[in-house]
């Protein structure tokens, strides 16, 4: 039983510890190049744009390893992303864009947004985020159709 007690433990330890090293960060300048590794002689594995949020997972120098919406890993330079701002990614195949927080509302001047298109967070109504994207334009958006990476804790036994 004292094993036991001890390994659940360490797991919960384990648990606690790699939740807490995460990050969620958001891309702060116009395009940025993620890569294989950490530095600019590695492969460029995606090239993003403003406000892309990410799990930052780790790091060596300048550089942070960061997780994004489809759980694949990069590195990205710090001095390209920030902890400043909350931002979110359509994580569907689309999403509509609204002017007002409800799906009977009108559509925006853009309607619709595919996956992987980045927005700042503004403010949350209900299920619906209220979003910037990088040309300042505003909409709302179901939060079903959202990713960004949230500082959650969970203890299990």
């Amino acid at each position: 039983m004292r094993i036991l007690t001890v390994f659940t433990g360490i797991l919960a330890a384990l648990s606690l510890s790699a939740q807490a090293f995460a990050n969620p960060l958001c891309v702060s300048v116009d395009r940025a190049n993620l890569r294989a590794g950490p530095g600019q002689n590695f492969k460029i594995t995606w090239t993003v744009g403003k406000y892309m949020p990410f799990w930052q997972i780790g790091g060596k120098g300048q550089w942070l390893k960061v997780r994004d919406l489809d759980g694949e890993e990069h590195w990205i330079a710090s001095s390209v992303i920030t902890s400043r701002m909350s931002c979110v990614v359509v994580k569907t195949k689309f999403a509509n864009l609204r002017r007002a927080p409800s799906g009977s509302a009108q559509q925006a001047d853009i309607p619709i947004a595919d996956r992987y298109t980045p927005f700042k967070r503004l403010e949350r109504r209900d299920a619906w985020l209220r979003v910037e994207d990088d040309y300042k334009q505003i909409y709302w958006v179901a939060d079903v159709n959202l990713w960004w990476p949230v500082k959650r804790t969970s203890v299990g036994f």
